[in-house]
């Protein structure tokens, strides 16, 4: 099985050799289609690396659906295998994720986020890096700088389709940006190209319940930065209330993280007319005037509750 996969014979040879071992195992025998060589790859993983017709792959998951679960020495499964050469083979790699990610063969979002044995690397990972998205190549972007190895457009178009194939259905309507938020295992540096790479008023976009991806995201404090980010690219979406009337800074403040201090001084900054709509206690602004640096944030602070200064001078 691995020579073929490697060596990408005619359907009719693998189809020829899975009806054989199926036969095989009918009597007891194991699965030739499963066995792994001393690296720990199946004919599956080869097959995703080789670029091989979709045909062959889906007879080799449809002959052993498991074998998409099946993990290699260094952790790897055929999906981080695929998008690790999802670049070079970018149409095979495009046909074959709905094959690896099918609701018949895939019961939850975890193989899309899985981590290999050292911890660094996930099928969404090692797609970025496939495509060259790196924190130099974005920050020459930012610059209008010509980046050869980055490939910014072709990226956003895969992983957005991986993320599409596990997005739960009533999140599917969401604009981009939102549904790339939603999820707490998108590498950070997927989220700056995909900001970067959207029209100026995708961050302002809502879903359903009227939230922006600014919305989404302070709702979801998984990752050091996020809203910093999002309101540097677009200042205005800290102003906007969801269908519930909430502005994304009075979401931030229900919510216990690690980032919590940082979030809620992003959006102050970012709209700090926001404060006029809060009832909060002194000791709240407080905590907010010792970290604003902005000068013009720390007045409108004071303005809108003036008791602080007044403390002060007693």
């Amino acid at each position: 099985f691995h020579w073929v996969c490697v060596n990408d014979a005619p359907v009719r040879t693998l189809r020829f050799l899975l009806i054989q071992d199926e036969i095989q195992a009918s009597y007891g025998s194991a699965r030739a289609v499963l066995i792994r060589d001393r690296n720990g790859v199946t004919p599956l993983m080869d097959a995703c690396v080789s670029g091989m017709s979709t045909e062959h792959v889906k007879l080799l998951i449809d002959s052993a659906p498991e074998s998409i679960f099946v993990m290699d020495n260094d952790g790897w499964t055929a999906l981080h295998y695929l998008c690790h050469n999802a670049r070079n083979k970018y149409s095979f790699a495009m046909c074959v994720l709905p094959l690896l990610l099918s609701q018949s063969a895939f019961e939850n979002n975890d193989l899309a986020f899985r981590q290999d044995n050292s911890g660094d690397n996930t099928p969404l990972s090692l797609a970025c890096d496939a495509f060259g998205v790196t924190e130099k190549s974005l920050q020459d972007r930012r610059q209008d700088k010509i980046h050869t190895a980055c490939d910014p457009f072709f990226c956003l178009q895969f992983v957005t389709r991986l993320l599409d194939l596990v997005v739960p259905p009533e999140r599917k309507s969401w604009p981009l940006l939102s549904r790339v938020f939603s999820f707490n295992q998108v590498p950070l540096i997927f989220i700056d190209m995909a900001i970067l790479s959207s029209a100026k008023d995708a961050l302002l976009e809502v879903n359903d319940d009227l939230d922006t991806p600014l919305h989404i995201a302070v709702s979801k404090p998984w990752r050091s930065g996020l809203v910093k980010r999002v309101v540097e690219a677009c200042p205005r979406t800290a102003s906007l209330r969801n269908r519930r009337g909430l502005l994304p800074l009075q979401i931030a403040l229900m919510t216990t993280n690690e980032n919590w201090h940082q979030d809620v001084c992003a959006l102050v900054d970012a709209y700090p007319a926001s404060l006029e709509a809060l009832e909060l206690d002194d000791s709240l602004y407080s905590y907010l005037l010792a970290r604003i640096r902005r000068h013009e944030t720390m007045f409108s602070i004071i303005k809108s509750r003036p008791t602080l200064v007044q403390r002060r001078t007693r």
